[in-house]
């Protein structure tokens, strides 16, 4: 049986806490004893801009001016708030530890992300 550890952040940023989850993944990614961690927190208000989302620069700019941060995040789906007093879940984990299997058209390397912000 794996376990992995859990960790609550509090109320911390999106950049801070997407920087906490890049050091964690690159962590685990080749340390094949430990399962990883799941991440509790809430963030500072935060407008997300998935793949799917067209007008994403034209919109940010206003979300700004409103005191949110604005991501362009490589996920699907189209925008997502997240803000205080809303609990958020990121698991970390080694997926080759866990010996989670994927479909043969994907790899355990497709499963990392690369977010920018605008």
């Amino acid at each position: 049986l794996r376990v992995c550890g859990v960790r609550s952040l509090g109320r911390i940023s999106y950049a801070a806490g997407l920087a906490l989850q890049q050091s964690l993944a690159e962590k685990y990614k080749n340390n094949f004893g430990k399962a990883g961690e799941v991440l509790l927190c809430e963030h500072d208000p935060v407008y997300t801009f998935g793949l799917r989302e067209k007008d994403y620069a034209l919109r940010a700019g206003d979300l700004k001016r409103l005191g949110a941060d604005v991501f362009k995040v490589r996920r699907g789906g189209l925008t997502t708030f997240h803000g205080p007093g809303q609990l958020v879940c990121y698991p970390v984990l080694n997926l080759r530890t866990l010996k989670v299997l994927l479909p043969k058209s994907h790899s355990h390397t497709d499963l990392c992300w690369n977010t920018e912000w605008v």
